[in-house]
This record gives structure tokens, C-alpha cells and sequence, in this order.
């Protein structure tokens, strides 16, 4: 019970986090477009000067928006052409809605730390969907394990995105996405194992000048769908603290032409993300990959190395590759 309501606790904590966010984000990135085009319900509705005070010949006093103002106004947008809207959804809505097809083979199945197919590989067929300039995309992922013997451990993943930019213009620019997952997994011994993850990734790629380095961090909350499952205990929270660097080659083909490498490495404190996972340190990825583009189709070859150092997740260093196939229309 305890547990149960340390998880209900840190959820609230999350959201609020995730409000805090999208909404004074989304409020930083309405100030940089036309004010005339769309501006948010308590701006566009109790405008004030430069020096604080209200439009001359306005009736109302300074706080008139009210907490509900305050609370709402970034996320709540008014616009002419739009009407009321959340999130300027339907304003990214007029751009292209993009569809891609893409399909990941990899030599070992590695998630978190985690060899799901022991030292099996995996094919990953997905499809994705774009919502134009919205900030909102989805993914829909099967994963067919390669080793024999493995058929009846084909997963499922449900995936949901936003992502926006706040604080532009600035040295503290700041990518952010927000995630849920939904992984469905093999029935096992007549019970069902899915299970659910919530988290939101930060990049800053100014943040250390010029370097050419970006750091970024990763937070995540996993818990079982069913209290019914064998995945007790799999609840838990996840910080991945990571640092990337694009190595540019201006005459890797010797003809003149170009390519770009990207270089990452992370390392996980697991507290208590996935079953018998303990509350340590657990690993270490190093990583390369590249992207060569053929119109609408990229093929993203790649390899990781990861040092494990907590045994509740892997008691071995692990070694894999991979490549992707993404087909854009």
C-alpha cells in the first residue's frame, strides 16, 4: 500500500512537472510569433502595456484575469481564424500530417539496460504518424524476436509524443518531448504482463557554446497494467543522463562530399524501473551511428557498447548493432 501511494504521489508530481512545461513553454513560443495572429485567452483579452498597466480606456484592474486567467492562459489560445484552442493543436493541424513506415533490425534486443531475447536479435516494424506543426505524433512498433523458440514472445508498443522548444534565442534553448508508452507483452502462465511507461527527454544544444556537445536527460515511470501479472514489482523510475556530439567528416567519400556522425553516451540510475530491478546505478552506453538519405527513404546504421554495472539489470557488458529503415511519405 505504501509503495502504491509513493507511485500515485510521484505521478502528481510528474503532471504538474508536465503542465509546468507545456504550458509556460508553449506561452514562450506564442511571444515570438505575430501578435496578431493568435495570442493566449488572457493576453488577448486583458492586454497589458509594456510598463504593467492596462490599454488606456480599459474598465478593468490589473488582476482581472484572475487565478483562472493565470493558470490557463498559456495552454488556452484564442485566435480570429482558429477560435479557442488547446495547445494551438488545430493551428499545427494545417500543416502536412506526415506518415512514415520504418523497420529496425538489431542484433540483440536491448531496453534500459535490459536483454529481453538473451542474446537474440529482433525485427521492428513500425509506423509513425505526424500531426504537422502540432508538437503531437504517434508510433505503433511490433517486435518479432529472431532466435527459434521465441515466436510466442512477439511485443507490442503504443507510443504517443509532444514535443516543443522553450526558452529560444537564448543559450538555455531547451528541446523537450513528452512520452507514454503502452508495451504490450506475451501472456505468460494465463496472466497478462503489459505494462505502462511515462517520461519526458530535455536536450540543450547551446548550452555548452560551441563545443559541439549536447547534453541531455531522460525521465521515466514504468508500472504494470494488471495487478495481475508476473511483472510485480516492475514499477519504478528511471534517470538517463546523456551527452551527444555531432563529428562532421567534410571529405569522408573523398569526392568532396561530406558526412556526419553521431557520437552519444548515457549513464542509468534504475530506482526500482522493471522487475527485480534494484535502486543503483546500472549501466553505461556508448554508442555511434550515421544517416544516409535517399529522397524520402534514410537508412540509419548504428552500434552500441554497454557497461553494466548493477546486476539486478544485466551481469554482462553487451555488444550490438543495428540499422533502420525510414520511408517518409
Amino acid at each position: 500500500m505504501f509503495i502504491q501511494k509513493r507511485i500515485v504521489n510521484r505521478f502528481f508530481v510528474f503532471l504538474l512537472m508536465l503542465w509546468l512545461i507545456s504550458g509556460f513553454g508553449l506561452q514562450a513560443l506564442a511571444r515570438e510569433k505575430d501578435p496578431n495572429e493568435q495570442t493566449s485567452l488572457s493576453e488577448g483579452l486583458h492586454k497589458e502595456n509594456a510598463d504593467g498597466n492596462l490599454p488606456a480606456g480599459s474598465e478593468h484592474k490589473k488582476d482581472s484575469r484572475g487565478w483562472t486567467g493565470r493558470l490557463f492562459g498559456p495552454i488556452l489560445k484564442y485566435s480570429p481564424e482558429y477560435g479557442f484552442d488547446i495547445l494551438d493543436i488545430r493551428r499545427g493541424l494545417k500543416g502536412k500530417i506526415s506518415v512514415d513506415l520504418s523497420t529496425t533490425v538489431q542484433s540483440k534486443h536491448m531496453w534500459h539496460g535490459f536483454d529481453l531475447y538473451n542474446n537474440h536479435g529482433v525485427v521492428m516494424p513500425a509506423v509513425g504518424v505526424t500531426l504537422g506543426d502540432s508538437g503531437f505524433s504517434g508510433k505503433y512498433i511490433r517486435a518479432y524476436p529472431t532466435g527459434s523458440g521465441l515466436e510466442k514472445f512477439v511485443q507490442s508498443l503504443y507510443a504517443v509524443f509532444y514535443t516543443g522548444t522553450f526558452l529560444k534565442d537564448t543559450p538555455y534553448v531547451t528541446n523537450f518531448t513528452t512520452n507514454y508508452f503502452y508495451y504490450g507483452m506475451p501472456e505468460f502462465m494465463r496472466r497478462k504482463n503489459d505494462l505502462q511507461e511515462v517520461g519526458i527527454s530535455f536536450s540543450w544544444p547551446k548550452l555548452l557554446g560551441n563545443s559541439g556537445l549536447m547534453p541531455n536527460y531522460y525521465f521515466g515511470m514504468l508500472w504494470p497494467t494488471r495487478s495481475n501479472t508476473n511483472l510485480k514489482g516492475s514499477e519504478g523510475f528511471i534517470h538517463v543522463f546523456g551527452l551527444a556530439y555531432d563529428l562532421n567528416a567534410p571529405n569522408f567519400w573523398g569526392v568532396g562530399k561530406g558526412q556526419t556522425f553521431r557520437l552519444s553516451s548515457d549513464i542509468t540510475y534504475n530506482d526500482g524501473f522493471g522487475c527485480g530491478a534494484d535502486h543503483d546505478w546500472s549501466h553505461v552506453v556508448l554508442g555511434a551511428s550515421t544517416n544516409f538519405g535517399f529522397g524520402n527513404l534514410t537508412f540509419t546504421p548504428f552500434v552500441n557498447y554497454q557497461i553494466s554495472m548493477d546486476d539486478s539489470v544485466n551481469k554482462e557488458n553487451e555488444l550490438w548493432c543495428g540499422v533502420n529503415a525510414t520511408y517518409r511519405f
